[in-house]
């Protein structure tokens, strides 16, 4: 018989098992890049990043429509988050109406702002904005403080300044208040 060679077989490459390497490598840079950016975003824990307080002029605000509230840096420098849906609406099964603020060329904003001038936060003195809500009237001042009645104040989200100069509203909490006495925002457990 005759000797058969022995089958020899070829190492794999080399190429092969680093370019899986390189693969996986940049697989997990790609993820750890993710990750951070979905955490830094927020959507973990309900937390809108925004700007550095700077960006925002005093006695302005913004609305964030995807997280639901309006952003305000009040005359004197303080910084609000309010929900846009009241405690009206929050308790409705259904027909959910949130608040908006009166246009500037709304016949009734003169009228509204003489008529609950003493009913104003102090820091609220002096702005034009005024937040109704379009189902039941209710109205509210600039920093959520309900001007109409004695029901409950616009819910308001934390507002906290990070690390890196920037402000964050977190969503995923509400401060409930309403008017008693000389405490404007006395703190009451929400609904």
């Amino acid at each position: 018989m005759a000797d058969k060679a022995p089958v020899s077989r070829a190492p794999r490459p080399v190429f092969f098992g680093c370019a899986m390497v390189v693969f996986a490598v940049g697989f997990l840079v790609f993820f750890v890049i993710l990750a951070a950016a979905f955490l830094e975003s927020g959507a973990d824990s309900g937390a809108t990043v925004l700007e550095a307080p700077e960006a925002y002029a005093r006695g302005s605000f913004e609305l964030n429509p995807q997280r639901g509230f309006y952003f305000i840096r009040t005359i004197d420098g303080e910084f609000v988050a309010l929900n846009t849906l009241d405690a009206a609406n929050r308790a409705a099964a259904s027909g959910r109406c949130r608040v908006a603020p009166l246009p500037t060329d709304d016949p009734a904003l003169p009228e509204l702002l003489t008529r609950y001038a003493s009913r104003l936060n102090p820091v609220a003195v002096g702005t034009t904005v005024l937040f109704r809500e379009g189902c039941n009237g209710a109205v509210y001042d600039i920093t959520g403080l309900r001007l109409d009645g004695e029901g409950p104040n616009l819910d308001r989200h934390p507002v906290t300044l990070r690390a890196d100069g920037r402000l964050s509203v977190d969503v995923s909490k509400r401060l409930c208040s309403r008017r008693q006495g000389s405490d404007l925002f006395a703190p009451v457990e929400c609904p």
